[in-house]
């Protein structure tokens, strides 16, 4: 269940062109692993 919802969470970011994909920048050691690993192109 936890995975569902971090890779949900992680997928619902602002992609980088978008407005607000600084946001990203500010995701723990573990979400931003996770994050490269989901969306390793941003």
């Amino acid at each position: 269940m936890t995975v569902v919802i971090c890779t949900s969470f992680l997928w619902n970011l602002p992609f980088p062109a978008d407005p607000g994909y600084g946001i990203t920048d500010h995701l723990g050691p573990t979400l931003a692993r996770k994050f490269k690993e989901v969306r390793p192109n941003g």
